[in-house]
């Protein structure tokens, strides 16, 4: 979807999937999204909510949902099903650095969340410094827990196609596992937030917490 947006010209509003309500509700309305992506679980927790909104397609990924919990004036599209209809002639559209190609909207701890408008520019430009300044290098594994919907995890899969390494993204975090996961993966680099490494150094020695190959941890404000 992230690249599908870029390609296209469109934006792309990645959102947290635990969101429910009006924690939902205020993203959806105040970005003005049109398309909703997602899946079954999702069209559950969009479909009261999607009043109020400019969204009129609810396009699911995967198994596809129930459309009849959605309101009538949206409609309903499972993603495979669009393989088997002809192609829309597709013109490429010109899009320059400072267009707008994300909101990506904050984790709201002191209020509302807040629409972070992230420009074309700089989702290129920032995963080139990783691999121009050799912190992912070709054949690296990057392993990281944070989440595809915040930056840190969107850069990590980003900075690994430019460098042309592999990224390995997990779906949650755990301090007591980390170590043995990224030695599984064979992790050469770890990406992550400074409260994570904080959780991974509180965990009790084991006999092989340094049998990994990590050769760098990126894990601001450390």
């Amino acid at each position: 979807v992230l690249l599908g947006c870029a390609k296209l010209g469109a934006v792309h509003v990645p959102l947290n999937p635990y969101l429910k309500g009006d924690f939902l509700h205020h993203p959806l309305a105040d970005s003005g999204a049109t398309v909703l992506c997602t899946d079954a679980d999702g069209v559950a927790s969009a479909a009261p909510v999607l009043g109020g909104t400019a969204v009129g397609m609810v396009l699911t990924l995967g198994e596809p949902g129930d459309d009849r919990e959605l309101p009538a004036d949206v409609a309903a599209f499972d993603f495979t099903s669009g393989f088997d209809s002809d192609p829309v002639p597709y013109q490429r559209p010109v899009v320059e650095l400072d267009d707008l190609a994300q909101i990506i909207y904050t984790s709201g701890t002191t209020g509302r969340s807040k629409g972070c408008m992230v420009n074309h520019g700089y989702i290129g430009n920032s995963p080139r410094r990783w691999a121009a300044t050799g912190w992912i290098k070709p054949g690296d594994v990057v392993f990281t827990a944070l989440p595809l919907f915040h930056f840190g995890g969107q850069n990590t899969f980003l900075s690994a196609l430019v460098a042309g390494s592999q990224a390995v993204i997990e779906t949650a975090f755990s301090a007591s596992g980390r170590l043995s996961r990224a030695a599984a993966v064979r992790a050469t680099v770890l990406r992550g937030v400074g409260s994570m490494a904080v959780a991974v150094q509180r965990q009790p020695e084991l006999p092989d917490d340094a049998s990994h190959g990590i050769r760098q941890a990126n894990v601001p404000p450390l």
